[in-house]
């Protein structure tokens, strides 16, 4: 679910994009209230599945693939589902999810440590001018669509290489903080028909 919804946000920044997905995740997990009759327990086990979903979304995003991520989540379905029946109703409620929560929690705080360290300790390698119009309207245009797409000020955007073919106008960009360089299609014009980052997206 989280490896699905997150791209279907790509217009959204990356941390905003996370969250509302993040907070979809948890919430599908209210619904089992209709199921156990416990709201408590619900609306804790729906924190612990935003703080899983945290979890799914970083595997996804530094690997690049769901397979990951969903090996992840169905690692713990065997000990859920392969348990002999027991032949009573498990009416612990609240003692049933303090050991889940307490280990999301923990997998959240690393997620979130690891992302914050990663943003605030990469570096930049700033890609050598190639040529092109850099300051012409196919170079403005991209680098406002490209700050648009990362909620950035346009002065965050630095256009390197601007190419001109028979299909287009392709430009190129660094923006300050991420690892690899941007790539915008555009026309004379300037109107801009596709932006793709071209490193990998956990680094944005």
């Amino acid at each position: 679910m989280s490896g699905r919804i997150l791209p279907a946000l790509g217009a959204l920044v990356i941390w905003p994009a996370i969250l509302v997905t993040s907070l979809l995740f948890g919430g599908i997990h209210s619904l089992n209230v209709f199921t156990t009759g416990h709201l408590l327990t619900s609306v804790i086990q729906s924190g612990a599945a935003l703080l899983s979903g945290l979890l799914f979304i970083a595997i996804r995003l530094r690997t690049g693939s769901l397979w990951p991520a969903i090996i992840t989540h169905s690692g713990h379905l065997p000990t859920r589902f392969c348990k002999p029946p027991t032949g009573r109703v498990n009416n612990r409620g609240l003692k049933t999810m303090i050991k889940p929560l307490a280990v999301s929690l923990l997998l959240g705080s690393f997620v979130v440590a690891g992302c914050v360290e990663s943003s605030s300790t990469t570096s930049t390698a700033t890609p050598v001018v190639t040529g092109g119009d850099l300051a012409g309207v196919p170079a403005r245009a991209c680098q406002a669509a490209i700050a648009k797409k990362m909620g950035r000020s346009a002065s965050d955007v630095a256009v390197f290489d601007v190419a001109e073919s028979e299909a287009g106008i392709t430009v190129e960009a660094t923006v300050a903080g991420a690892e690899a360089p941007w790539r915008c299609y555009t026309d004379r014009s300037g109107r801009v028909s596709n932006v793709m980052y071209t490193g990998s997206e956990g680094a944005l």
